[in-house]
């Protein structure tokens, strides 16, 4: 009985999440991201991994925002449409910049704050074992 109903409920969320468009699973993914970043500053006993997810939690909830927004467009703008089958593009300019938003503000700048803090002459204060790895990789293609 208990197996049956498991297997119901993970068939209706299935038949769900394939009716999502684009934009709804972009406003998933950020969203339990920016969750993640949530329990991270709530559970995480390591300062420099609470202060990325300060970093990275604006990012995630306006990326989060912005798709839900792009979401509720596209769906009022579908309903308008004569043609509502027509063929819309998945990878419209504002997925792209939501997407930069992410990369950038959850990624990419805490990453280089942190690198930054770290050549301010206090190596020790604010090192994470990713940043030692992008900073040498950074350093090795200077090289090259």
């Amino acid at each position: 009985m208990g197996l049956r109903v498991v297997k119901s409920l993970i068939e209706r969320a299935g038949a769900t999440v394939r009716t999502w468009k684009p934009e709804d699973g972009d406003a998933v993914l950020y969203a339990l991201s920016a969750v993640f970043a949530l329990v991270t500053i709530g559970a995480s006993k390591t300062v420099l991994y609470r202060q990325w997810a300060y970093l990275a939690l604006g990012p995630y909830l306006a990326a989060a925002a912005g798709s839900v927004a792009l979401a509720l467009v596209r769906r009022a703008r579908s309903r308008s449409r004569v043609d509502p089958a027509a063929p819309t593009r998945t990878w419209s300019g504002p997925r792209i910049m939501l997407f930069f938003v992410a990369l950038f503000g959850a990624t990419l700048v805490p990453l280089s704050l942190e690198v930054a803090w770290r050549t301010d002459g206090n190596a020790s204060a604010h090192v994470q074992p990713e940043v030692s790895v992008v900073e040498q990789a950074g350093l090795r293609a200077d090289h090259r």
